[in-house]
């Protein structure tokens, strides 16, 4: 009797475990922006291999670091995760099939693993939005119920 307890409030936690896949993705899209921001030439290098138009690489890790830090703390909140995550979903595409796959799938330490995962994350997330423990949530529970819709047709009483 008590381990069936205990899967049931197992089950009442299961979006946790989503939520905090989530936190982790966005607070590690963040430092990732950070890391480029520190370093603005780690992203330029990723960059410069894919283009080879000086002005390209340039534009891209600026829209790059700024996905990555805004994206990345609205996906750690939860705040409009549907949005954070599919604005992180070009970036990571060309992570994934412009920067590292063409380094080899097995390479150590390519990073292609995780800008995979991370890219599967993200679809998944903009498709799903954010779990219960989010702002997003905290937002839909605090709004305000519209008024009652009225009815078109007469009660009986009214009849």
């Amino acid at each position: 009797m008590e381990r069936l307890n205990q899967g049931k409030q197992l089950s009442e936690l299961r979006g946790l475990g989503f939520d905090l896949v989530r936190v982790y993705v966005g607070v590690t899209l963040f430092v990732r922006g950070v890391t480029y921001v520190g370093d603005g030439m780690i992203l330029r290098g990723y960059l410069e291999t894919a283009s080879s138009y000086w002005a390209l690489p340039m534009a891209l890790s600026h829209l790059i670091i700024i996905a990555h830090l805004a994206g990345g703390l609205m996906l750690a909140v939860g705040f409009l995760t549907r949005l954070a995550a599919s604005a992180q979903i070009p970036v990571l595409l060309g992570a994934v099939f412009l920067v590292h796959l063409p380094e080899g799938p097995l390479v150590a330490g390519s990073g292609l693993d995780f800008a995979a995962i991370v890219l599967v994350l993200l679809v998944g997330y903009s498709a799903f939005g954010s779990g219960s423990f989010s702002v997003d949530h905290l937002l839909e529970a605090r709004a305000l119920p519209l008024e009652e819709p009225r009815r078109l047709e007469p009660t009986p009483a009214e009849g």
